[in-house]
């Protein structure tokens, strides 16, 4: 007696046999519309002039019964749209595996490819103008999809749980990303929405597990609710132009650090980042509070989360409900300039908390030394670099002067230091004048080494491979003064 699994085996068999030739049995070919198909060695060939009809209702199309055993569709040139409910799979069993659209195509209809799980890759081509609402939605094997510069729109969940679904190129000229379009895209892994998009809609990357990287234009005003929820991005970064923020819009964003929320933002939903629970940094850039409710970032404790806030903000979001509770940060600024560029540069300004500790920089050019850091022209150090602890908005200048004994230029220009950039050893060679010793410096005006010559030599050999890859500067001592050349260490 025949196990139970080879009698399910048998049984499988017997009715697709049944299948076959029911479908056998169907109608093989003849006429929708303005159209012709025919079925022959299971590919689908249809033909004609003009637009293929919208069926109403799954398995209205006359090729429906013939789906399970198609290998491919081919639609030739001269066919305008694919009507609604085209190809939609019985039961998710459709073979077919390639479909050829022609470039006379010009909108995919509703539910066109709906439920099509062999299907593995497409081409859209740059005839489309529009994707109709769940044109692909569970094609479960389609890996890559790339939407030309010609389409406009693009319905609402036109991509719904395609698994499979690991890249997305948008080159359309949409202006929205319509509700639910990639929900439930478990393997896309990243997404640039295209500069134009104004409004993301709800649910539009909802339960997308991979998405780690999302660039999102300035063009956006609005992100809808539960848009981006479950993704596991990093770090949120909502872009300048950005109005409304929907509710749940990021909830339970499980990998993102930080949150960055524009000046332009007037509005966050309730849960809007809810559960991030790893989240330590809210840069927010909006000079006045928004008002929000307490549960915009449930979940997450308050008082271990960094809050930065534009410089003389920071009053009015310690009065604020909600953003009072989080840890605010005093942000200061510090400019730094040189008294003049010619003779030399200042880095390490920047936006600093308070009572951090910040270093700066002085860099002179050839010829010239730092002298002082000064600050409305009083001298605050002469310290280089120079290291304070931030308590308020500053502006340093570093101040700098020619060298006292510098080598006059004429003697200067016949004066080399090579090979620049070197891997170790530099020569110096100067035909005009004697050299006694030489001092390498690095950027910070440290002294690193010093090469003292017995002799006069005019062509020292100077060693620096112990150093490691960098900028550094070298001081020459000769018969008429000091030289300074820059050279670079590899």
């Amino acid at each position: 007696m025949l196990n139970h699994f080879v009698m399910k085996k048998y049984l499988s068999l017997f009715i697709a046999a049944m299948l076959f030739s029911a479908a056998s049995a169907f109608a093989q070919g003849g006429t929708t519309g303005s159209l012709t198909w025919n079925i022959t060695n299971g590919t689908l060939t249809i033909s004609g002039e003009g637009d293929m009809p919208n069926y109403e209702y799954p398995g209205n199309a006359p090729w429906y019964n013939a789906l399970f055993f198609l290998e491919s569709v081919v639609m030739e040139n001269g066919i305008t749209s694919i009507g609604s409910f085209a190809f939609t799979a019985p039961g998710c069993s459709g073979n077919s595996t390639s479909f050829s659209i022609p470039n006379s195509v010009t909108s995919i209809g509703e539910h066109a490819f709906y439920n099509c799980c062999n299907l593995k890759a497409i081409t859209i081509p740059e005839s489309v103008k529009s994707i109709g609402a769940q044109a692909f939605a569970w094609c479960q094997n389609l890996t890559s999809i790339t939407i030309p510069n010609s389409v406009t729109s693009i319905g609402e969940s036109a991509f719904r749980y395609c698994n499979g679904l690991n890249s997305v190129t948008i080159l359309g000229n949409i202006s929205s990303i319509e509700d639910e379009l990639f929900y439930g895209c478990i393997s896309l892994t990243s997404i640039t929405i295209p500069n134009g998009v104004t409004s993301i809609g709800e649910y539009a990357f909802y339960l997308c597990l991979s998405l780690t990287s999302i660039t999102i234009p300035n063009s956006v005003i609005s992100i809808g609710d539960h848009a981006f929820a479950h993704c596991h991005m990093a770090s949120i970064i909502i872009p300048d132009g950005v109005i409304s923020i929907g509710n749940y819009a990021f909830y339970c964003c499980i990998n993102a650090t930080s949150v960055f929320i524009p000046e332009s933002v007037q509005s966050i939903g309730h849960n809007a980042f809810g559960l991030c629970e790893k989240l330590d940094t809210v840069f927010n850039r909006n000079p006045v509070p928004v008002d929000i409710e307490p549960n915009v970032f449930y979940g997450i404790n308050l008082s271990q989360c960094k809050l930065e806030v534009p410089i003389g903000s920071v009053s009015a979001y310690k009065e604020a409900d909600v953003w009072k509770d989080f840890n605010i940060k005093d942000i200061f600024l510090v400019g730094v300039s040189a008294n003049n560029e010619e003779l030399g540069t200042a880095t390490g300004g920047g936006i600093y908390e308070g009572n951090k500790t910040v270093t700066v920089t002085a860099t002179a050019n050839d010829g010239y030394k730092f002298v002082n850091w000064t600050k409305n022209s009083i001298e605050v150090s002469t310290d280089n670099p120079y290291s304070f602890t931030v308590t308020e908005d500053v502006e340093l200048v570093a101040n700098f002067k020619e060298e006292v004994g510098a080598v006059e230029t004429r003697h200067a220009t016949s004066l080399q230091v090579h090979p620049n950039p070197t891997t170790g050893e530099l020569r110096i060679k100067d035909y005009e004048l004697g050299i006694n010793d030489v001092v390498v410096f690095d950027v910070t005006g440290k002294k690193l080494s010093s090469h003292h010559l017995i002799t006069s030599s005019s062509h020292p050999l100077i060693n620096i491979s112990h150093l490691p890859a960098g900028i550094y500067f070298v001081k020459i001592h000769t018969e008429a003064g000091e030289v300074v050349k820059k050279v670079m260490k590899e």
